[in-house]
């Protein structure tokens, strides 16, 4: 409560007095208005978990880290936005050398543009992220070069700041969570829905989705709106390409593949985000998303908390 009063107090003394929320209409328009060198804080909660067989968890990761925010330039079409990552404190973690994985990101800088509206639209020192990601990476294939686990972990985590990484990064998924219904107008309980294409993580052709979203609460006396989105990806074609794969990696062993591949499972991958958004300035409040995916008989499950502080 603490944390939204504060907000609310500044927000009454610095911007003007109206709202997107429209009352005699039930919309909402997600629009930005932030001022210059405007700086908030949000702390962040990540988790992931793996369960086997729906009751058997065999994997589960948790960590906290705060993120700056500061407005570095307004223009009449953009912002330029700053995030500085830091304070990261891991709670939970099957391997111990993840502690060290996750300090690389310890005071990152993260410069990125969005419209005026608040859409992100790309991060602009990508380079500069790479060089210092890269830098600890190599520093820890020293110290962990009798792993082979955490070896094949941080070749992984490097797999993700190559260049052609840039929108797919988990740092760019976390921009795209805080600004995914920015530039938007929603009417209550109208489910909008579109295709898109979900990036393939082994870089080869995306899978066709659909992204539905909903405004799902307005509360106009305290002027902040709830909106809900999910996203899920077409399990056919994904489980097609999990089939490929294994006819590859058989072809690759001079391994005789069986034709017969009907007892491999669905694929199946879902992300859902919900946000409260603070009607007059377009600054989330409070976000959460939880991204499911079902691959032979396990379900990884990510859950990102993003909270102002």
């Amino acid at each position: 409560m603490k944390k939204t009063v504060v907000f609310l107090f500044f927000v009454l003394f610095t911007y003007p007095l109206f709202s997107q929320i429209s009352k005699s209409d039930s919309t909402v328009r997600v629009t930005a208005y932030w001022i210059l060198h405007e700086k908030h804080t949000y702390t962040v909660t990540e988790e992931n978990n793996k369960i086997k067989n729906d009751i058997d968890t065999i994997d589960n990761e948790k960590y906290t880290y705060k993120i700056d925010v500061e407005i570095l330039d307004t223009v009449a079409n953009s912002y330029t936005i700053q995030w500085i990552l830091h304070d990261f404190k891991l709670i939970n973690a099957s391997n111990a050398g993840m502690k060290d994985l996750y300090q690389l990101l310890e005071n990152s800088r993260i410069v990125f543009s969005t419209t005026r509206k608040g859409q992100f639209k790309e991060i602009l020192n990508w380079n500069e992220l790479q060089q210092k990601y890269k830098t600890g990476i190599d520093l820890l294939r020293s110290k962990y070069a009798s792993s082979p686990e955490m070896t094949a972990l941080l070749n992984e985590s490097e797999n993700q700041y190559h260049a052609n990484e840039k929108t797919e990064s988990s740092i760019a998924k976390l921009i795209n969570q805080f600004y995914a219904f920015h530039g938007g107008k929603y009417k209550l309980g109208k489910e909008l829905s579109k295709p898109v294409k979900l990036p393939n993580r082994f870089g080869e052709k995306p899978f066709d989705g659909v992204l539905t979203v909903q405004l799902d609460d307005i509360d106009a006396a305290n002027n902040y709106s709830i909106i809900r989105s999910w996203q899920t990806a077409n399990a056919g074609q994904m489980t097609d390409f999990k089939k490929q794969q294994q006819r590859n990696s058989a072809d690759d062993k001079n391994i005789e593949q069986r034709q017969d591949q009907s007892n491999i499972y669905p694929v199946e991958y879902e992300t859902r985000i919900a946000s409260q958004i603070h009607g007059a300035t377009g600054w989330v409040i409070y976000s959460t998303q939880t991204t499911e995916i079902s691959v032979d008989n396990t379900l990884e499950i990510e859950d990102t908390i993003i909270e102002l502080q």
